[in-house]
């Protein structure tokens, strides 16, 4: 997978995408990409820290606001017409 720790993702850098920022954060903007690739975010195990993905007006769509608090809950998002759309998550209460 590919590390990042901003709140800004370049989906030309991979596809797998693991949190490894020292605080919480709240993407702002996913970068780049085609229309039908498909990318994965995931959260991190680090304690108390979080990665929020809600929707980002022409950027990022979900269906509600997704928390993701360790490494195994993810977001699972296609570029659809330019916008990165929500297609499945897993997230542990």
């Amino acid at each position: 997978g590919t590390n990042f720790d901003s709140a800004i993702l370049d989906a030309n850098s991979g596809t797998d995408f693991k949190y490894v920022g020292v605080a919480s954060v709240t993407l702002t903007n996913i970068l780049n990409g085609v229309d039908g690739k498909v990318i994965k975010i995931y959260g991190t195990d680090a304690a108390g820290i979080d990665v929020v993905i809600a929707d980002v007006t022409g950027k990022i769509n979900v269906a509600t606001s997704v928390t993701l608090g360790d490494s195994n809950d993810f977001l699972e998002l296609m570029r659809i017409d330019g916008v990165w759309q929500e297609i499945s998550k897993s997230v542990t209460p």
